[in-house]
C-alpha cells in the first residue's frame, strides 16, 4: 500500500509504489541536434557478450568484448577500429528524430548483439545546459566529447515504445562544437534504431516514468501504472465518494496483451465494478475488439456483467481511444470511442470510490470525473491483493520459464505433471530444444501441494509425449502424431508421418524406448497436400474408453498475400479440422471425418471447409453428446460444434459468443457443466451449464496473457489447472484450484 496526494486528489496504490512528479527548473532552449549522423557498422554479434539476469522484470545485460578507443569518440572519424577491423562511416539522416540502422546496415535478422556506433556534431554559441533525451532498440551507451554521459547496457531500453524521452539525463555545454557518439545493440524484436532529442523539462519527466511504480503527472494529465510483475494493479481515489457517476478518460495500450479500465463503486480494493478493455494478441490479426464490465466480489475474480465484442472500433496498438462509463441508478453503460458498448444491470454496490486498474504496458490520460457525492464506510486502511494461485516450484533457480505439460488423473487418487522447464534464455521465444527439460511433479490432495517425482528426463527424446493417459492402473500411455514438416529434428524416432505410441508400466516414471506406429487409413484423403499437421490436442476419452482426435490441415497461402503478417486479412494459413477415433486405446485409428458439417442444405455430404480451426479441446457430457470448441486463427470469436455418436460425425460449426486463445482447456465436470479456460481477458474461464448451448460472459481469474496452460476435474465440480508466467524472470509456475457453479467460478478453498 501507498498513498500519494496529487493535488488535492489521493490516491492508494494496492501493494505498489507511486510519486507524483514535476517538472524541474527549464535549461536554455535552442539547441538542436543536426539531422544527418555518421553510422560504422555492423560490427557481428559475437562482439556481445548477452546474459539474462534473474530480476522481476527479467533484464538482459550487453556488454561490448571490445570498444573503440576513447580518442576516437571524441571527434566524428571516416574510419572506426574495432578489434583492428576497420569500418568506413556512412552519412545517413534522421526522421523524426529517428535514426533507422536496420534500413542503414541492411536489418539485423532479429538477432540480439550487433552493434552500431553513430557520430552528431553540434554547436552552440554559449555555455549552456541541455537535456539530452534517448531511446534505442534495444542497448545504448552514449558519449559527450569522448566522456561517458549515459547507458543502459544492464538493462535495455526498459519501454518497447522506443521515443528520444525513454531516458534522459542533464549536461551542461561549454561554448563551440561537440560531438555525440552512441554505441547501439540490436534486441530480438523491432526495428533496430536509435531516437534522440533535446528535450524540454515536461519531456524530461517522461524519461523520469519508472516501469517499477505508478508515476501520476498533472501537466499534461496523466497517469502511468506499473507496468512490471504479474499482477494486476490498482489504485483508488480515496478522497471522493460518488454515485450516479459519469468517468471517462483517453488511454493508449504499448503491447498485444493486458487489461486497463476504470473502476467505480469501490468499497475495497476487493469490492468494485471495472469497465476495462481486455486485449491480447490473438485480437490483432482478427481486427476483433473487445470490452466488458466487471464486478469484483471478494472471491479474486473478477466476473464479466458482459462481454461485448465492439463495432467500429481499431485493433492497433499505440492510438489513443476514449472510455466512457456511465452509471444511472443500477444501470452501467460502457462507451469506447463514442460506440456504445456494454450495458449492465446490477444492484451490488452503491456509492463508493473511483480508480484505475491495469496489467501490462499503458498510459491514461485526461480521467474526468463527475456525480453525485455518497456516502460509504471510511475506507480500509492496509489493503493487499488477494490472490487465488499458488506459485511452484521455485527452488529450480536455474529455470527461466515453467511450461506445463500433460496432467494425468491416476485412479489412485494421485495426478501427475509433466513440466518443461527453460533455461538460459530472456524470451520465451527464442528457447532452443537444448533449453528445455522435461520434470515430473505429483499431487496426492487434489492439487493443493506438489512435489517432485522421479527424476527429470533430460534427454530431448524425452521430450516427446503428446497426450497421456492411463490404460490400466500405474500403466500410461502416450499418444503422439509426427509430421515431419512440423517437427524436423525428430526423424530419427519416428520413420514416417503417422500415428505412435509408447507406454510406462510404472506410472510415467520411464518409458519404453522406442514409439510403436499406430496405423490410420485415409481413403478420402482428406489429408492429402497436408503442410503441418497438428493432432492430439484437446482430444479426449469417452465413456465407452474410446479415444478421439483432432487432425488439422493446414495450407500455408502466405506466399500469394504481399507483405503478409499478424493483421493481414484474408487468413494466411487454410487449416481443415477432421476427427479421428480408436476403439483399441490407441493401437490404430479410424479415417478422419470432417469436424463441419458445412454443407447449405442439411443433409447433404458434409465437407469441412472452415479455414479457422487451431487448438480445439473437446469434453463429453453425461448424456453422450461431444463438444468440440476451437481458437479461431483470425475469426473474432470462437468457433464449436458437436457429435451425438461419439466424433463419427459432426454439427455445423457455429461461433461462440466470446474469443479465447493460448491453448484453451475444457471438462465436463460431474454435474454436466462445461468449463473452459484460455487466454481470453488474461486467465479467463467461461462456463456452460446447459451443454454448450448458452455460455456464461466469462470471469478473469488472473491476468498473465500467455495461459498456455493444462487443467483438469480432481473433485465433482472442481478443477485444477497450471499456467505459466512469461511476463518475469524467472517465470514460475501457477496453479490454482476452481470449483465451477452455475453463478460462476468461485475458489475451491
Amino acid at each position: 500500500m501507498a498513498l500519494v496526494e496529487v493535488d488535492s486528489k489521493h490516491w492508494d496504490i494496492i501493494d505498489e509504489q507511486g510519486r507524483h512528479l514535476h517538472d524541474d527548473a527549464s535549461p536554455a532552449q535552442g539547441v538542436q541536434l543536426p539531422r544527418t549522423w555518421r553510422v560504422f557498422g555492423p560490427v557481428p554479434a559475437e562482439m556481445t557478450d548477452v546474459k539474462v539476469t534473474s530480476g522481476v522484470s527479467g533484464t538482459t545485460v550487453a556488454k561490448p568484448k571490445v570498444l573503440p578507443d576513447i580518442e576516437q569518440l571524441a571527434e566524428t572519424p571516416d574510419q572506426l577500429t574495432i578489434d583492428g577491423k576497420s569500418y568506413t562511416g556512412v552519412d545517413v539522416g534522421v526522421v523524426d528524430n529517428f535514426l533507422n540502422l536496420d534500413a542503414a546496415l541492411n536489418g539485423h535478422d532479429n538477432t540480439e548483439g550487433y552493434q552500431a556506433y553513430a557520430f552528431a556534431r553540434f554547436s552552440v554559441s554559449e555555455e549552456t545546459e541541455v537535456i539530452l533525451g534517448a531511446g534505442a532498440d534495444w542497448w545504448m551507451q552514449l558519449w559527450l566529447d569522448g566522456q561517458p554521459v549515459y547507458d543502459t547496457l544492464a538493462t535495455g531500453n526498459g519501454s518497447y515504445m522506443t521515443t528520444a524521452h525513454n531516458h534522459a539525463v542533464r549536461y551542461r555545454l561549454g561554448k563551440g562544437s561537440h560531438t555525440l557518439a552512441a554505441l547501439v545493440i540490436s534486441g530480438s524484436l523491432g526495428t533496430w534504431g536509435l531516437h534522440t532529442d533535446i528535450l524540454t523539462p515536461r519531456q524530461e519527466s517522461y524519461a523520469k516514468v519508472d516501469p517499477d511504480q505508478w508515476s501520476f503527472l498533472t501537466d499534461p494529465d496523466e497517469i502511468y501504472p506499473q507496468r512490471t510483475g504479474s499482477e494486476l494493479h490498482k489504485a483508488f481515489r480515496t478522497d471522493l465518494v460518488l454515485t450516479d457517476e459519469t468517468l471517462e478518460c483517453e488511454y493508449q495500450l504499448d503491447c498485444d496483451n493486458g487489461q486497463v479500465g476504470i473502476i467505480f463503486a469501490a468499497q475495497d480494493s476487493d469490492h468494485y465494478y471495472w469497465a476495462y478493455i481486455p486485449h491480447w494478441g490473438q485480437l490483432w490479426r482478427a481486427r476483433a475488439f473487445y470490452a466488458a464490465i466487471a464486478i469484483a466480489d471478494g472471491t479474486g475474480f473478477l466476473r464479466h456483467l458482459e462481454l461485448k465484442l465492439m463495432p467500429n472500433v481499431p485493433a492497433q496498438l499505440n492510438l489513443w481511444r476514449t472510455l466512457r462509463v456511465e452509471r444511472r441508478g443500477h444501470h452501467i453503460q460502457m462507451w469506447v470511442n463514442g460506440v456504445k458498448g456494454p450495458s449492465a444491470i446490477d444492484d451490488t454496490y452503491g456509492p463508493g470510490r473511483i480508480g484505475v486498474s491495469t496489467f501490462n504496458s499503458c498510459t491514461i490520460r485526461n480521467l474526468k470525473v463527475d456525480g453525485k457525492s455518497g456516502s460509504t464506510p471510511a475506507w480500509p486502511q492496509k489493503q493487499t491483493r488477494k490472490r487465488n494461485f499458488k506459485e511452484h516450484f521455485t527452488n529450480h533457480v536455474p529455470y527461466s520459464f515453467h511450461m506445463p505439460g500433460p496432467l494425468v488423473k491416476l485412479s489412485n487418487g494421485q495426478t501427475l505433471m509433466f513440466t518443461n522447464l527453460c533455461t538460459g534464455v530472456g524470451s520465451l521465444y527464442l528457447a532452443k530444444p537444448a533449453d528445455w527439460h522435461r520434470h515430473m511433479f505429483v499431487t496426492e490432495d487434489a492439487g493443493r501441494a506438489w512435489s517432485p517425482y522421479g527424476e527429470p528426463l533430460c534427454h530431448k527424446d524425452d521430450m516427446h509425449l503428446g497426450w497421456v493417459f492411463e490404460l490400466t492402473p500405474g500403466t500410461l500411455r502416450a499418444c503422439h502424431y509426427y509430421a515431419p514438416q512440423n517437427d524436423t529434428q525428430s526423424r530419427h524416432l519416428f520413420p514416417k508421418e503417422g500415428f505412435y505410441y509408447r507406454d510406462s508400466t510404472d506410472a510415467g516414471l520411464s518409458w519404453s524406448p522406442t514409439w510403436t506406429p499406430a496405423p490410420m487409413d485415409d481413403p478420402h484423403g482428406h489429408l492429402a497436400g497436408t503442410t503441418r499437421a497438428v493432432t492430439i490436442y484437446g482430444s479426449t476419452i469417452l465413456h465407452d474408453g474410446t479415444l478421439v482426435a483432432t487432425l488439422q490441415r493446414n495450407a500455408n497461402q502466405a506466399h500469394a498475400i504481399e507483405n503478409v503478417g499478424q493483421g493481414t486479412w484474408p487468413v494466411r494459413n487454410i487449416i481443415q479440422p477432421y476427427c479421428t477415433r480408436s476403439e483399441d486405446r490407441g493401437l490404430s485409428w479410424s479415417p478422419p471425418v470432417p469436424m463441419d458439417d458445412a454443407a447449405m442444405r442439411h443433409g447433404d455430404p458434409p465437407d469441412g471447409p472452415i479455414a479457422d480451426f487451431t487448438e480445439t479441446p473437446m469434453a463429453q457430457l453425461p448424456n453422450g453428446r461431444l463438444i468440440a470448441i476451437t481458437r479461431p486463427s483470425v475469426s473474432p470469436f470462437m468457433w464449436q460444434t458437436h457429435s451425438d455418436d461419439g466424433g463419427k460425425s459432426w454439427s455445423q460449426c457455429c461461433y461462440a459468443p466470446f474469443s479465447s486463445a493460448g491453448s484453451p482447456q475444457m471438462v465436463a465436470t460431474q454435474s454436466g457443466y462445461l468449463a473452459l479456460i484460455a487466454r481470453c481477458t488474461g486467465v479467463g474461464m467461461h462456463i456452460s451449464t446447459d451443454g454448450g448451448v448458452n455460455w456464461s460472459h466469462g470471469a478473469l481469474l488472473d491476468t498473465p496473457g500467455y495461459f498456455n496452460g493444462v487443467m483438469a476435474e480432481v473433485e465433482p465440480d472442481v478443477v485444477i489447472f497450471a499456467y505459466p508466467v512469461v511476463e518475469t524472470i524467472p517465470g514460475h509456475l501457477r496453479t490454482m484450484r476452481v470449483r465451477v457453479t452455475p453463478d460462476g467460478p468461485v475458489p475451491a478453498d
